[in-house]
């Protein structure tokens, strides 16, 4: 089967990686908009059981995985909230430039020819329909998904708060969420990826006053101000960003159809789970063994995406749901805040950890193995 890939991030890669594995036969091309060398991002989080698949494990380089050693939920510089890992269960966080480099790596030990600075949306419609399969692997903002619109029906919005995903060198060794109020309501998100680095995503709610203003700051002064509302937290360690501070509103994506004819819709070009919850590389592994698992003696490559549709909706809309509240729950925090409801405020901290319980995510270790035993 010839297959186009489109999009070289983790749900590109590993797709492709695993239909390389599972089958010889498979001639697959994986094209990125990005060169050689582009920087992708900081840190993300995978369920320990996830290192087995596609022998992550002996693809990552030595000393850059880091296990994270439970949850912290700091309030106002207090400490509510200490866990350790729950029984059986542990995130592990890696730089993701090193994870796409890992599953690079992996593609092309399995003969996936890789095109870097090729745009997604500039495929024409005969190099589509020269490939028996296009993975659509291209992001929250697919130009396939676009393209096909009509066709996927997807529903695109945006959460209600802004974030911006920034790093520091101060350690968080574990998922920590911090909370502060003394200048104006911000919610931080950070964890420990690389050696003297840690991932730091501030939110914010979207009536802040200070906003239009603070995008007019340079990125010195953006980082400085927020570093001086994170000080208590940072202990005097600094924030970093890549060119800009890049303020967003979470893009939330759901599509009625993840396939139209040979093009099938994978990660986050077919659903997008809150960074909150670390569902979206996990969710990219999921889709991967999903579609694997459904082209298995399949009749044809329609017959093939219905089963992968029918297999993966309802655990888009389980997991969806989860990240959904997650997401909620920090708009509700932030807009109480800005409100001065403290009640409210107090209520949703009380809420957000009551118990030290680890949240089903997407490619269980089942899943998983089963997946490296066809491919074996």
């Amino acid at each position: 089967m010839k297959i186009l890939v489109a999009g070289g991030g983790p749900a590109g890669l590993s797709a492709a990686a695993l239909l390389a594995q599972t089958s010889s036969t498979h001639q697959i091309t994986v094209i990125e908009r990005q060169g050689s060398g582009d920087s992708r991002g900081w840190g993300i989080t995978l369920r320990r059981h996830a290192l087995g698949f596609l022998n992550l494990a002996q693809l990552l380089p030595p000393n850059q995985l880091r296990s994270l050693a439970g949850r912290r939920l700091l309030v106002r510089g207090e400490c509510r909230i200490d866990y350790d890992n729950p029984p059986d269960d542990s995130l592990v966080t890696i730089a993701r430039d090193d994870l796409v480099a890992a599953l690079a790596r992996r593609c092309e030990q399995l003969g996936v020819q890789l095109r870097l600075g090729v745009d997604a949306d500039q495929l024409r419609a005969d190099e589509i329909k020269a490939n028996d399969l296009l993975v659509a692997a291209d992001g929250a903002h697919s130009p396939v998904r676009q393209r096909w619109a009509k066709e996927v029906a997807p529903n695109v919005g945006a959460g209600r708060n802004w974030y911006a995903w920034l790093a520091t060198d101060r350690m968080f060794p574990k998922l920590t969420i911090l909370f502060t109020d003394r200048i104006r309501p911000l919610l931080a998100w950070a964890y420990e990826y690389a050696p003297g680095m840690s991932s730091f995503i501030v939110e914010r709610h979207d009536d802040s006053p200070a906003h239009a203003h603070e995008l007019l700051l340079p990125v010195s002064l953006q980082r400085q101000d927020l570093a001086g509302e994170f000080a208590a937290e940072l202990q005097g360690h600094r924030l970093f960003c890549a060119q800009s501070v890049r303020w967003k509103r979470f893009p939330l994506v759901r599509c009625k159809h993840l396939q139209v004819d040979n093009i099938v819709l994978v990660g986050d070009a077919a659903h997008t789970t809150h960074f909150s919850q670390g569902f979206g590389t996990m969710f990219a592994f999921d889709d991967a063994c999903a579609l694997a698992e459904a082209l298995q003696g399949a009749t044809s490559v329609r017959a093939a995406l219905e089963r992968y549709e029918g297999s993966q909706q309802p655990r888009i809309e389980e997991f969806q749901a989860a990240a959904d509240k997650s997401r909620r729950w920090s708009e509700q925090l932030l807009a109480a805040a800005q409100a001065r409801r403290e009640d409210q405020v107090q209520a949703l901290i009380a809420a957000r950890w009551p118990r030290n319980d680890a949240p089903a995510a997407p490619a269980p270790k089942e899943r998983l193995q089963r997946m490296q035993q066809v491919a074996a």
